[in-house]
């Protein structure tokens, strides 16, 4: 079956574009009406809109992405399906600045591109510098008055939320505000008006640790002015346990999960984000920090993690250890050890469109869950198994060792408790 492709290029009432009408439009903020535009350039479907007025009555959400940003097209499914369900008070937009033709292959070629029937529109500059954005997904939220409403990520986008838009009820989300901002340069300056730079001393060292900075993309790293034979170490709005993982040489949520994190006081809201805690924005702006440490240059990279652990230490009022001690782990092993689980190339096609979770994703999922067991694999599956080989597992058998047994059983899969050393990062709350 052929997909047919109609593009459009969709334009004013009447006269010339808005934006060649106003040249100066910029940046809109939240409380301000947005101006009449074109659509510009749609595709996949026509449903007879021509600009935003012909709108009336209907709330939009413009869906900033791109079609190569995994997270942005998984979420189309769910905006295609809130479409169709509030289609007479809503509507979407995808809004990529990629070219018609890249766009006209996913729509195409991609199982989601060729199911979604909502408009998109490519080559988009206008709307881009309306709503300028550094990470996607980028959502803005505009009312039927016009009026803007949100800017988000696309973790927001849901029934209950929907819903508030269309009801012009008040919307007070955090922010999604992306701020350019230079990593390069140091937070921490001399006053000039006090120290000249003729006057600045040439060894100095410093420590600034401060809550999360809003607008601002997160980032770690470390820059060397090998002029001044400085290092400068930074972590822009992240996490705590992002930043000790950091210090530990350990990438949270890959070689450190939340099942290998032990919190004396039980409670690990502070230091790392589940469903739980509500929207991973709102999560965030209450729960990121940001620091800045200047070291000599010759000093080891060890030393220098160990100072910031202790800075960190100090500021957070706990004690933070990484070490390996015995703890009782789920051990997921073969039912019969002389058969061996693989999954061969040729066969990996089949298992993309069935339900359930390869095993890899399953591991995942337990060892994502705070005070879980950690999960290890001694199974023999091999690659091709453990990434795309579908298991269907129930919700409740994540949490039930048991009954998780009984469903892995016609996979060949068995799990038990059994001890096993482990490296677990250990917070002792002051």
């Amino acid at each position: 079956m052929k997909i047919k492709i109609t593009s459009i290029a969709l334009t004013f009432l009447g006269l010339m574009s808005a934006w060649a009408q106003h040249p100066s439009l910029e940046r809109l903020v939240i409380g301000e009406k947005l101006p009449e535009l074109s659509l510009m350039e749609m595709v996949t479907h026509n449903r007879g809109l021509s600009n935003f007025g012909s709108l009336q009555g209907k709330a939009i959400i413009l869906d900033f992405g791109k079609t190569t940003c995994v997270p942005c097209i998984r979420s189309l499914t769910l905006i295609d399906s809130l479409q169709k369900e509030f289609g007479n008070e809503l509507q979407f937009f995808f809004v990529t600045d990629e070219s018609r033709s890249v766009v006209d292959r996913f729509v195409n070629n991609n199982l989601i591109g060729k199911r979604i029937e909502i408009p998109i529109i490519s080559e988009d500059s206008i709307l881009r510098n309306l709503f300028p954005y550094l990470s996607s997904p980028h959502e803005v939220w505009i009312n039927k008055n016009r009026v803007i409403s949100a800017f988000t990520d696309h973790n927001y986008i849901n029934r209950e939320n929907v819903r508030l838009l269309i009801n012009g009820d008040t919307i007070n989300w955090p922010v999604k505000w992306d701020f350019p901002y230079d990593y390069s340069k140091s937070m921490v300056v001399f006053n000039r008006a006090h120290i000249t730079s003729f006057m600045e001393p040439k060894q100095w060292q410093s420590t600034m640790i401060t809550e999360s900075i809003r607008g601002v993309q997160p980032r770690m790293g470390i820059s060397v002015d090998s002029t001044n034979n400085r290092v400068r170490v930074f972590a822009i709005n992240k996490s705590i346990i992002q930043m000790y993982s950091r210090l530990y040489e350990k990438h949270w949520l890959f070689s450190l999960v939340p099942s290998r994190v032990m919190i004396d006081s039980g409670k690990s809201k502070r230091y790392f984000h589940s469903e739980q805690f509500g929207q991973k924005a709102a999560w965030e702006e209450k729960n990121t920090y940001c620091y800045e440490m200047t070291f000599p240059i010759g000093l080891s990279k060890e030393e220098r993690s160990q100072r910031i652990i202790q800075q960190l230490n100090w500021f957070f009022g706990i004690e933070v250890e990484l070490k390996t001690q015995p703890m009782d782990c789920w051990i997921f092993k073969n039912l019969n050890p002389k058969k061996k689980l693989e999954l061969k190339e040729k066969d990996r096609k089949q298992q993309a469109n069935k339900p359930g979770l390869s095993l890899f994703n399953l591991f995942n999922t337990l060892n994502s869950k705070y005070g879980q067991p950690p999960v290890i694999d001694e199974t023999s599956a091999n690659n091709l198994y453990r990434s795309f080989f579908k298991i269907e597992i129930s919700s409740d058998a994540m949490s039930n060792l048991e009954l998780l047994k009984t469903e892995l059983q016609p996979y060949g899969i068995t799990v038990d408790t059994e001890t096993r050393n482990v490296e677990v990062l250990v917070i002792t709350e002051k």
